[in-house]
């Protein structure tokens, strides 16, 4: 049986577009969508890109959620199917209109893509999934298992942290989630990607979650979007600005109705937590692109335990003191010595509401040379005393 008899079949009984292509050249498409030419091709280069070694079939979820996949031929070198795109949730004009912008068409032609959406599937991710499984199955008699096809987003990366975190963490295992959340948020919020990871890594929340739903992974996904709520909210406390903080919660939402299992749906969670932390860091630096800043941040942010003078970071880095003052304003906008203090006084809120060390006992943590001064810089820079700002909370 020919490979477009094969795939003229599988796409006839689930209404999944397939395309098959020869050295880069269309061979065959199904069904005969006057659209699907156009829409075949967009993900080319990222899904060979995915496809590297051991399978042959690879899975693309895209941000505006549009499932692609691609199935190399074992027997046939150079002959590749693509199937797809299928769109994961219903579509409106609105939509339609940013997928078009995305791939450079013209917005114009909004119709047609509705239109094309109309007379193919509306496919969750696992369906698609199980799709590119029964279909690499006949073509390769290849077995995969779905979590081989998950795309990134439900997929965990090991991310090995290059220098531990210096600071004195209150790391432990709550039972009362409105101290987990503290802790979690916190970090967030301050843009401390290294101590989410870790954190995300080895504290658990062992305490009682109560019930959202009436099933397991309704109350999971219940949870989730709940958690992109507020990390959304504690992203736009750190600086990220609001429309893209809520435009980031909307996708992640959405991504969340449609995780196949607990585990995707896990590895999602600490996905969109992470991305967030990693977006509030960037936000946070005021040239992010800045060599120099990137080191002297990074200096700051692995000795916040320690007394750190101009003079230690122009040793450290082999920079004359006052070409490092100058340069580093000239890059940043900022002071030197203030930015020290502001990365010091960071931390010193996150403790505040995270823990229960005292005043002094924070001050002598981040070094500051007496209590009386780590007051007046956390007064100068938050515009009230620490007591005053532990009292208050953190709003989530």
């Amino acid at each position: 049986m020919k490979i477009s008899q094969i795939l003229n079949s599988l796409s006839a009984i689930s209404n999944i577009p397939v395309t098959l292509y020869e050295n880069s050249d269309t061979v065959f498409y199904f069904p005969n969508l006057t659209y699907l030419p156009k829409l075949a091709g967009q993900e080319l280069e990222a899904l060979h890109q995915k496809r590297t070694g051991g399978c042959h079939a690879v899975c693309l979820f895209t941000d505006d959620l549009l499932c692609y996949g691609l199935i190399d031929m074992a027997d046939a070198p150079g002959q590749y199917a693509i199937c797809g795109p299928v769109s994961a949730i219903d579509c409106d004009n609105r939509r339609a209109q940013r997928i078009l912008k995305r791939y450079g068409l013209p917005t114009t032609e909004a119709g047609l893509l509705l239109s094309y959406f109309k007379d193919t599937a509306t496919c969750s991710l696992l369906r698609f999934s199980d799709f590119l499984m029964l279909a690499d199955y006949t073509l390769n008699h290849e077995s995969l298992d779905i979590s081989q096809l998950l795309p990134e987003g439900y997929q965990g990366e090991e991310e090995m942290l290059s220098s531990p975190p210096t600071v004195s963490q209150v790391v432990s295992t709550p039972h009362d989630a409105s101290a987990y959340e503290r802790q979690l948020y916190s970090l967030l919020r301050f843009g401390k990607y290294q101590e989410m990871v870790s954190f995300l890594t080895h504290v658990n929340f062992t305490g009682n979650q109560g019930s959202l739903a009436g099933t397991l992974l309704r109350h999971q996904k219940n949870m989730v979007i709940s958690s992109a709520t507020l990390a959304s909210r504690a992203a736009v406390d750190g600086g990220l600005d609001y429309d893209t903080a809520m435009t980031l919660a909307d996708s992640y939402i959405q991504k969340v109705e449609l995780a196949p299992d607990r585990a995707a749906l896990l590895v999602l969670h600490k996905n969109m937590l992470k991305t967030y932390t990693k977006m509030v860091a960037e936000k946070r630096s005021n040239n992010p692109n800045s060599a120099l800043a990137t080191k002297v941040s990074s200096y700051v942010e692995q000795h916040l335990t320690d007394p750190i003078s101009v003079q230690d970071l122009a040793n450290v880095l082999e920079l004359n003191r006052s070409y490092l003052s100058s340069q580093f304003k000239k890059e940043t906008g900022i002071n030197l010595n203030d930015y020290i203090n502001r990365m010091k006084i960071d931390e010193a809120t996150r403790l505040l509401l995270t823990t229960d060390r005292s005043v002094a006992d924070i001050a002598s943590l981040l070094a500051f040379s007496s209590q009386s001064y780590f007051q007046a810089v956390f007064k100068k820079q938050i515009g009230e005393t620490p007591a005053k700002y532990r009292a208050k909370g953190y709003p989530i």
